[in-house]
């Protein structure tokens, strides 16, 4: 038996071919196998630290012909909770069967939770903040907060200790208006740059903006910081 295993970015390749002692080869699929390189594919896919559970039985595949690749398609959207993904097998590029998998997906990161309680009105600190590994499967990327963004913010609520620290748990205070001037913040790997530039459009904060970098032409595209300031990470 002769196995290979490939590797995407958001796709897997498996191959498997069983020469038989018959005229036909034949390609065949391990149902553990095909498990197992469901969850590698969930965990590089969605990174951090992910605990998959396929309570669902995968029969081994079987063809009479060789030459079928197995390949593993989902929606990287929505890889959290419970949720599927589709194993396709192909010749020559053509689907020649499917597989609807359930799984269900749980993500847990380090995210920013409450040191203490916080009353409504209140400006957080540095000392009200820790940093916990947490579950933040039905937390979406646009409410997850970083430390950073939340020192000096003010509580829109009551926030008990050990509560995640998400957007929407504090006043918005950081519009910002055409015309008006921002600060820039460049990220490219390591190095930081911080620079002005006036905004092109109507902003709050998490939303996306276009920025013209002072003194030049040159429209960029960021996101809104918390602090008021427009967050660029270069491609």
């Amino acid at each position: 038996m002769r196995n290979c295993l490939k590797y995407n970015v958001l796709l897997i390749l498996l191959v498997f071919v069983v020469s038989s002692t018959g005229v036909l080869a034949k390609s065949t699929f391990s149902g553990e196998r095909l498990r197992q390189s469901c969850i590698e594919y969930i965990n590089q896919t969605v990174g951090g630290e992910a605990v998959v559970s396929i309570s669902q039985k995968i029969v081994s595949q079987e063809f009479e012909d060789d030459g079928i690749v197995a390949q593993i398609n989902s929606d990287t959207k929505n890889l959290k909770g419970n949720t599927h993904l589709a194993i396709e097998f192909l010749k020559n590029g053509k689907i020649i069967r499917r597989l609807e998998v359930p799984v269900r997906i749980r993500i847990f990161k380090f995210v920013a939770v409450a040191a203490t309680t916080i009353n409504k009105g209140d400006a957080v600190n540095e000392g009200d903040i820790n940093q916990e590994k947490e579950e933040i499967t039905y937390i979406s990327d646009n409410d997850n907060i970083s430390p950073e963004e939340i020192i000096g913010q003010k509580a829109k609520r009551n926030i008990s200790k050990g509560t995640i620290f998400t957007r929407n748990l504090f006043e918005n205070q950081n519009r910002i208006h055409r015309g008006e001037k921002v600060t820039l913040i460049i990220k490219s790997g390591a190095v930081t740059i911080r620079t002005s530039g006036v905004a092109l459009q109507d902003a709050d904060y998490g939303s996306k903006i276009r920025i013209k970098r002072e003194g030049t032409q040159t429209v960029l595209y960021g996101s809104v910081a918390m602090d008021g300031s427009v967050l660029i990470s270069p491609n």
